[in-house]
């Protein structure tokens, strides 16, 4: 007989009782619910005892966490971390407006999902469906990072439902593994949207004798946009290194535009506006 975890992880992680019940049988149900390996998250349905918070959240309405939600769950960075998790149920479910409480609720195909999550590719379309273009991009850009094949990820979106199938499918061409992280993409979608393709990431620039790989690169106008994380620039070595690299480039005739984290998330139109400013200036127009 089949061991009842194992089973209930091919199931996606949770199940109605009913279900494992036919293929483990009755009294293995019944032990491993009273061994702690499988615990009930509602009336006549069963999940992996081993499921975090967010996966029991979407284990309770029968679901599957998706969206950022689903990348954060295998690891994969996203810009903005939802205070609520993206839980995607099969189209054909009915939600008691009491029970979508504490989850971001969508309705879609769940059949891909291992543990209670989507797929990486699945999780990443529906990121360029449903959220703002830079949140979608960090995903896009996250997961070709993570290693995911570019035709897989165009494959997802070409599966997805017409609502939203283009969007998606224009995500995934800008989409980019070079991006070091979602911060950066988020700065190249601002890019995107200001002035169009003109930046590129991490394009060696060689000046003074010195070759640096900005964040974003605009090798036409030479132009430099960085991402100036708190993270990754706040020790003495990273603040000597970036302080060498700007003042090489500036006096190499680039222009730098430098914008901090709280600049990309909470003052876009500024950054945007900024960009076009600055391609303006240096294309003499």
């Amino acid at each position: 007989m089949p061991d009842p975890v194992t089973v209930l992880a091919q199931l996606g992680g949770h199940a109605p009782t009913s279900r494992l019940v036919e293929r483990v049988g009755r009294a293995s149900v019944r032990a491993a619910l009273a061994s702690g390996e499988i615990a009930r998250v509602r009336p006549r349905h069963v999940a992996l005892s081993g499921l975090d918070g967010a996966q029991l959240a979407a284990a309770r309405v029968n679901g599957a966490l998706s969206h950022s939600s689903a990348l954060l769950a295998v690891g994969i960075p996203v810009l903005d971390p939802p205070p609520r998790p993206h839980v995607t149920v099969d189209r054909s479910r009915k939600i008691a407006p009491d029970r979508r409480h504490g989850m971001r609720l969508h309705w879609g195909s769940v059949s891909g999902a291992e543990a209670g999550v989507l797929p990486p590719t699945i999780a990443a379309v529906g990121c360029a469906v449903a959220l703002p273009f830079p949140d979608a991009l960090a995903a896009a850009d996250g997961v070709l990072r993570a290693g995911v094949d570019r035709s897989d990820l165009e494959a997802a979106a070409r599966g997805w439902p017409r609502t939203g199938r283009s969007r998606a499918l224009e995500v995934v061409r800008l989409a980019s593994p070079l991006a070091a992280n979602p911060f950066e993409s988020a700065l190249r979608a601002l890019s995107i949207e200001a002035v169009g393709e003109r930046f590129r990431p991490q394009v060696t620039v060689s000046v003074g004798g010195h070759r640096f790989r900005p964040d974003l690169v605009d090798p036409e106008l030479r132009i430099v946009a960085e991402a100036d994380s708190h993270e990754f620039h706040t020790s003495k070595a990273a603040i000597v290194r970036d302080c060498h690299r700007y003042d090489e480039l500036t006096l190499g005739g680039w222009t730098v535009l430098r914008f901090a984290w709280l600049h990309v998330m909470r003052d876009q139109e500024w950054c945007r506006d900024v960009l076009r400013r600055a391609v303006r200036r240096a294309s003499g127009s």
